[in-house]
């Protein structure tokens, strides 16, 4: 008797076991399937990425020269065109488009801003952002190259 009541005991164990790591299962199907969701609308917001991030020059202080490549992607079609900080015109435009590419040299001595806009609009969709870094840094006052004592 005490046999029957050891197996029975077990076997209501293992049950009890299976039955927890299937509701565990089922609720990480649904966490799973909730973060693919969000995800997905992530990933339908305007997206702007810049290669390379960062213009080194010797000294601070000094013109920077850098070649940006840039990519842009926005889930509906249209007219976008991307602008800089530098100047006020358009760097270039794109028609019925919902993605493009750009290669473009520029010179600054400060941070670059990169903006993706839809055409006549003046609501910024995606943003990027270069900006400067130097080898040495500008130092103080310059030292005296002679003393009295």
């Amino acid at each position: 008797m005490n046999k029957l009541k050891i197996k029975h005991l077990r076997e209501k164990r293992l049950i009890r076991a299976i039955t927890t790591r299937w509701m565990l299962m089922v609720m990480m199907g649904f966490t799973l399937s909730s973060l693919t969701a969000q995800a997905n609308t992530i990933t339908s917001e305007p997206l702007l990425k810049i290669n390379p991030e960062q213009c080194v020059a010797l000294l601070q202080g000094q013109e920077c020269y850098v070649t940006i490549e840039l990519n842009w992607q926005v889930s509906t079609t249209g007219d976008y065109c991307i602008f800089s900080s530098q100047q006020t015109d358009a760097l270039k435009c794109w028609t019925q488009q919902n993605k493009g590419d750009l290669k473009r040299e520029f010179m600054a001595k400060t941070n670059i801003l990169i903006f993706l806009k839809q055409k006549r609009s003046q609501v910024i969709l995606a943003d990027a952002e270069v900006k400067m870094a130097w080898v040495h840094k500008k130092k103080g006052k310059p030292r005296m190259a002679w003393r009295m004592f």
